[in-house]
């Protein structure tokens, strides 16, 4: 520890001795390679998780969507004309959305609850007592599938979705305790995912980031906070 300190120390010095214009050089040379090391380390395998989820996701609810309404319409036309033939159909797409049901149900699963994300989030920042939250705002949840409107039929078949339950928080501290934060909320075993990242950075190695994680659910409920 002693040889690394010292070593700083003439750094420093070296440093404190340059004119003015190569310090500045230096400076904005640190920025550019912390913000590299920012985008690589963090931001790339964020944005990968983000949209293999994306597209995970997207066409599951598409389909139980056009299933939901494909049901819908022979419901409509069994009132009219209510032969075996309706009948059976609307049997085989029932139990065609509810498999598709149960691969929601599976893929949520992995993913931490609305209502033990605050709490996980909390926990692990007691761990960083270097880092502060200075704000947690709770925002509110957003269907994936607009729902439609309709007679009571339709709107029963049309119960299915999946929200995202979004949280903001902001954090002040080091640079490398934001992003040793974070990582490990990349690691977690219960999937968080992330929307929004603002970082900017003060008098080194001081940073602020706001960032919006979010969890998926089956149910609409209110995170809490």
């Amino acid at each position: 520890m002693i040889p690394l300190r010292s070593h700083l120390n003439e750094t420093c010095r070296w440093i404190d001795a340059r004119a003015p214009r190569e310090r500045l050089l230096l400076a904005l040379s640190l920025l550019a390679v912390l913000t590299m090391l920012w985008y690589l380390l963090l931001i790339e395998p964020l944005a990968m998780r983000k949209q293999a989820l994306e597209a995970q996701v997207g066409p599951m609810i598409a389909t139980v969507a056009a299933l939901d309404q494909q049901a819908v319409a022979i419901v409509a036309g069994a009132a009219q004309d209510p032969d075996a033939e309706n009948r059976q159909q609307k049997v085989l797409l029932e139990e065609e959305v509810s498999r598709l049901d149960e691969r929601l149900a599976t893929l949520t699963g992995e993913l931490i609850s609305p209502q033990q994300m605050v709490t996980m989030l909390e926990e692990m920042l007691k761990r960083r007592r270097q880092l502060s939250l200075t704000r947690l705002e709770n925002l509110p949840s957003e269907p994936l599938l607009e729902p439609t409107t309709g007679d009571s039929q339709t709107e029963t078949m049309q119960q299915r979705n999946l929200y995202r339950h979004p949280l903001r928080i902001e954090l002040s501290g080091s640079y490398l305790e934001v992003l040793a934060y974070l990582q490990s909320l990349e690691q977690l075993p219960r999937k968080v995912y992330w929307q929004d990242l603002a970082l900017s950075v003060g008098e080194y190695p001081l940073a602020k980031i706001t960032v919006t994680v979010y969890t998926l659910s089956l149910k609409e409920g209110w995170i809490g906070v």
